[in-house]
């Protein structure tokens, strides 16, 4: 089926099989918004209380289980500046005579975000390992 990126209960994105990294990591260190945690999740709450909770951890001392990426409204609005700066239309002539160019991914799934945000204060998206 692949990796996924969830909010909720709501598919907003798939990685690309063998083609794309898990990339949320990439969205505070390189776009320079957005709350990032890698994660496990607290069985205990899921077990008694039928919570999905997480607990960060420090993937340099303990297992992660997921990534966790928290934006904001303000951090999409950015997002979508960021989006609108960094792709370029293809001439006429390269899209003629040039090679296909693979498509951005970082950027494909970041534009997914801020599709998937628009009307909200606060998304968590969840990425899977």
């Amino acid at each position: 089926m692949g990796r996924l990126v969830t909010c909720d209960d709501d598919y907003v994105w798939k990685y690309v099989f063998g083609k794309q990294n898990s990339e949320l990591y990439r969205v505070p260190k390189e776009v320079g918004v957005g709350e990032h945690h890698f994660v496990r999740f607290d069985e205990d709450k899921l077990m008694n209380e039928d919570v999905h909770a997480w607990i960060p951890v420090d993937p340099s001392k303990e297992e992660f289980e997921a990534e966790v990426l928290i934006l904001s409204s303000q951090d999409l609005e950015y997002i979508s500046k960021f989006i609108e700066e960094n792709t370029q239309q293809p001439s006429f002539l390269k899209k003629l005579f040039a090679k296909k160019e693979e498509p951005d991914y970082f950027i494909a799934m970041l534009d997914a975000f801020v599709e998937y945000g628009i009307g909200k204060e606060e998304i968590e998206l969840v990425g899977e390992i």
